[in-house]
């Protein structure tokens, strides 16, 4: 997905403890993936999205760093 000024992506809060809100703000419509991976890359969530907000349940990982990716399921 190419994103430009028009569409953001934003996540909170930082640092999450039981729980991280993904916000997708975009005109596009289609589907959308949140990818959360740790520190080593390797995938620990998979989470599929439409545009607005998706909460993704992170209680149940270790405390550590994590990245998340948002990804056309196009």
């Amino acid at each position: 997905v190419r994103f430009d000024q028009k569409h953001t992506v934003r996540a909170y809060p930082n640092p999450a403890a039981r729980g991280l809100e993904v916000v997708v703000e975009t005109d596009l419509e289609e589907a959308f993936e949140v990818v959360l991976t740790d520190a080593s890359g390797r995938q620990v969530l998979r989470q599929s999205c439409g545009g607005g907000t998706t909460r993704l349940a992170t209680a149940q990982l270790a405390a550590g760093v994590y990245f998340y990716k948002v990804e056309s399921k196009s």
